[in-house]
């Protein structure tokens, strides 16, 4: 019955915190943190680069520009602003909504009022750190000879130093139907918003993916 199934399911929400760990857990992606380094991969093999390199990589900007507002891209901010106190720091993405949890983005299926609720800071945090947050906007030439980012609207933006940390996307299945209507991805603020206005209408749901998001899908 719905108690019985309410008991049995795991208490997931809500112990999200920014910078996307829980005290004492490892990260979502199963990257391992370790104080004072940031987790990489390289060769499919799990490697720690000390926070050090990062520093002294940031250290002698004046201008940095970050592609991506997600976990990585904030949490290169704040490690621009403390390693670059006085430094210009430029977040750009694609995305119409400020950064927030999208682990938590199901939430949004059961009620998309609660999309405000994902948000990981107030719209007011970035402007007191000096991040200028810029969304809508879509990078579409990058180059690194002049340090210059190309915007899809015509926009150039010059840099010292330039983080990419535009994340991933949800993968496709190159399978015939694929691209049908009533064929969504679930990755995005936006995803979520489409997919819950037609809940109602729907008799029937196939989820190919058995990740959090998966999961927590299945059970909305």
């Amino acid at each position: 019955d719905d108690n019985a199934a309410a008991t049995k399911r795991p208490a997931i929400r809500g112990k999200h915190q920014a910078g996307g760990f829980c005290p004492g857990n490892r990260a979502v992606c199963t990257a391992r943190r370790a104080p004072g380094r940031l987790p990489a991969r390289a060769g499919g093999k799990m490697i720690q680069e000390p926070l050090r390199i990062l520093e002294d990589y940031l250290l002698p900007a004046l201008n940095i520009v970050i592609i991506g507002s997600g976990i990585a891209g904030l949490s290169a901010a704040q490690a621009a602003r403390e390693t670059a106190p006085d430094c210009r720091v430029t977040i750009l993405s694609d995305d119409s909504h400020p950064p927030y949890y999208r682990q938590r983005l199901c939430e949004v299926l059961e009620d998309p009022a609660r999309a405000a609720q994902l948000y990981l800071y107030p719209d007011t945090w970035y402007g007191e750190r000096g991040f200028d947050l810029r969304l809508n906007q879509r990078v579409s030439r990058l180059d690194t000879a002049n340090k210059t980012v190309y915007l899809a609207d015509g926009t150039l933006i010059r840099y010292d130093r330039l983080i990419l940390a535009s994340g991933s996307q949800s993968l496709l299945p190159p399978i015939k139907g694929a691209l049908l209507p009533g064929v969504e991805t679930l990755w995005t603020m936006e995803d979520a918003k489409r997919i819950e206005a037609r809940i109602d209408s729907a008799t029937g749901a196939i989820i190919i993916g058995g990740g959090l998001l998966g999961l927590e899908a299945a059970y909305t």
